[in-house]
């Protein structure tokens, strides 16, 4: 399966949630982790932010209330984060990021839990999504060029010291949604 990554309008497909490296074409292959060393695997190093309903196998699923299938409930928006630095080599937030409150603290959190060259999936709806303020739950919009300021080069990165290289970016018209896999860069 391919990805563009300047597809604009129609149906985008899901996100891919199995570990994949995305080219600049946005071809996802598989990922050779042997550049990340001996991997830990007495824990999932696989992480499901505010995964709700949406539980994955093999994977940490963490959400901010009780459910079935949820193994860490956490407040987002109380730092730090209940995981340890460098835990994961992939975390996937599929529409949770606009629940918390400070977009800086939130990617500095994700850069700190991530392992060196980890993946991070995330989807969020345009701050422009007509939804995007109605939900009361929503505290924080988002842009396509948000995540620039987290990139080396950026001429604002200087707030502070998380970066990443943004593999895919994707604007879909027809949902307003928000798409980015970003590369960890320790």
């Amino acid at each position: 399966q391919s990805f563009s990554r300047d597809r604009v309008g129609g149906r985008w497909p899901a996100p891919p949630l199995s570990l994949r490296w995305f080219d600049a074409q946005g071809v996802c292959d598989p990922v050779d982790f042997s550049i990340l060393g001996e991997l830990d695997m007495s824990y999932p190093a696989v992480l499901n932010l505010g995964a709700g309903k949406k539980i994955l196998g093999g994977c940490i699923n963490h959400d901010c209330r009780p459910r079935p299938g949820i193994d860490v409930v956490h407040d987002l928006n109380l730092y730090p984060w209940p995981w340890e630095t460098n835990t994961f080599h992939k975390i996937v937030a599929h529409h949770v990021l606009e629940h918390l409150w400070d977009r800086l603290k939130t990617l500095e959190e994700l850069w700190r839990i991530a392992r060196p060259f980890a993946t991070i999936d995330i989807l969020v709806p345009d701050a422009a999504h007509p939804e995007m303020w109605k939900d009361p739950t929503h505290r924080s919009a988002w842009r396509l060029g948000t995540l620039d300021y987290f990139v080396e080069g950026h001429g604002f990165n200087f707030y502070t010291d998380a970066r990443f290289e943004i593999i895919i970016r994707h604007y879909d018209e027809e949902r307003l949604w928000l798409y980015w896999v970003l590369l960890v860069i320790k």
